[in-house]
């Protein structure tokens, strides 16, 4: 029986989608660092094993750009060779514009608790203001593609994404590459086509750093946090949240300072509650070199004293 034709046209478009995903898939790293990055978290408990089997400690520091720019690996290591340890493996889970809902989903996936289930021997916890708060989840794409794993799949869907519109992004983008980063591929061709684009996305970045200086200590729950910090299996004293400083002071909502005083969990929080010379942020947000490099050597000082 000859198929009508409008069968024929959904096989068509059905077979193009197949192609553009595999395309999508294969070549998504190309789109971005942060896809890079991402992509290489999948490395990251093959690298802590690795490092346990050479007799070596390693730091996994979690947080977005923030924390990658504040707590340095030189001074990571500096600190373990001032203590007389072996050169640890410093490993990086940071993610673009993410918060503690991409890292509790992503830590849950990379490191599920089992025993035979590698875990860094110390966890540093990098935040801003408002990143370990609940608050709307910033991508369900990016959630659901890149951090989530499928064993909080229905707490992620009853609890954390509030509309129909967001779950099914969420569930569309666990399978579907192209489809999570449809939103890459935008700024790419605005870029390259549409003249002052550059100039006014960074005015509008701008913008939203303006409203998050202006906003106090948040009142939300921290719900996630504590998953966060109940997921890492370690002794608390191997756990630290640092508040990294900002172009303003900020403190930590009592929210947060609870659920981690709960855990026994170490936070430091005395540089963000000082003001620092704006040369220490060049790109008005983001710690430069030396700035990072100081931060860290506090840091450090308080997790091996």
């Amino acid at each position: 029986m000859r198929l009508n034709e409008e069968v024929k046209v959904l096989l068509l478009v059905g077979l193009g989608l197949g192609c553009f995903e595999g395309l999508s898939r294969q070549f998504e790293t190309r789109l971005s660092a942060d896809l890079r990055q991402i992509r290489s978290h999948e490395e990251i408990p093959e690298k802590i094993a690795k490092a346990e089997q050479e007799g070596r400690e390693s730091v996994l520091v979690l947080g977005n750009s923030l924390a990658r720019a504040g707590l340095r690996e030189p001074e990571i290591r500096e600190r373990f060779a001032a203590s007389h340890k072996p050169d640890p493996e410093v490993l990086y889970l940071t993610p673009d514009a993410s918060d503690v809902s991409d890292w509790a989903a992503a830590y849950r996936r990379l490191f599920p608790g089992r025993h035979d289930s590698p875990e860094p021997s110390y966890v540093l916890v990098g935040t801003g203001r408002n990143h370990l708060e609940d608050r709307k989840v910033v991508s369900p794409e990016k959630l659901g593609a890149y951090h989530a794993g499928g064993s909080d799949y229905g707490r992620i869907l009853r609890t954390w994404l509030k509309t129909t519109d967001e779950r099914a992004r969420f569930l569309i983008a666990s399978v579907s590459s192209l489809f999570a980063n449809r939103e890459r591929l935008r700024p790419i061709l605005f870029y390259n086509l549409i003249p002052g684009y550059e100039s006014v996305a960074q005015r509008l970045n701008e913008g939203d750093v303006a409203k998050v200086m202006a906003t106090g200590p948040g009142n939300a729950s921290a719900e996630r946090f504590g998953l966060l910090l109940d997921s890492i299996h370690l002794p608390a004293e191997r756990v630290m949240v640092t508040a990294i400083p900002l172009p303003w002071t900020y403190e930590l909502s009592p929210t947060l300072l609870e659920a981690a005083e709960k855990r026994e969990v170490r936070v430091f929080a005395e540089e963000s509650d000082r003001l620092w010379p704006r040369e220490a942020f060049p790109d008005g947000y983001h710690l430069a070199p030396d700035g990072g490099a100081g931060f860290t050597r506090s840091v450090m000082a308080r997790l091996l004293p």
